[in-house]
């Protein structure tokens, strides 16, 4: 990705056919099975998947599920070529910028609660059932980003 390259955001089908590839670091124990099962269930009228392309390339993808003006973040994921570019941060901000929400809810481990963190999330740490994690919390949404050109590299 260069200057010349620009982002765009879409809404996209679960069965988009790179969004295996994008999502896979976002689960654990990412088996071929475990992917498609997880993608099916985005089918639900409450689940959103969000991509990310530069040019006609997925390269990040973010999956919500809806409830009332809250949404949780299922899945956050940017391909490796491409992190550290600020990819994550837009897609946040685009959920916040097309949908009607009043807090964002993610559910984190140690690799990446600093990302929620520099995104203004308040995180919590737990034990649960894979050792510790993290509540991520964000709220007063339309104070965290700059949303008034949010899209732009």
């Amino acid at each position: 990705m260069n200057a010349k390259d620009t982002l765009h955001f879409q809404e996209i089908e679960p069965t988009h056919t790179a969004l295996a590839k994008v999502i896979q670091a976002s689960i654990g124990n990412p088996t071929p099975e475990k992917i498609q099962s997880i993608l099916r269930q985005y089918a639900n009228h409450d689940q959103h998947l969000i991509g990310c392309f530069s040019g006609t390339l997925l390269i990040g993808v973010i999956g919500i599920q809806l409830t009332d003006t809250n949404a949780i973040i299922e899945h956050i994921s940017v391909l490796k070529n491409f992190q550290a570019r600020g990819i994550g941060k837009k897609l946040i901000q685009y959920v916040i910028n097309h949908f009607n929400i009043d807090t964002i809810k993610a559910e984190t481990d140690d690799d990446a609660v600093e990302f929620y963190q520099a995104q203004g999330f308040d995180c919590v740490a737990f034990e649960g059932k894979y050792g510790r994690r993290y509540t991520a919390l964000l709220t007063n949404l339309h104070n965290c980003f700059n949303l008034s050109n949010p899209y732009n590299n």
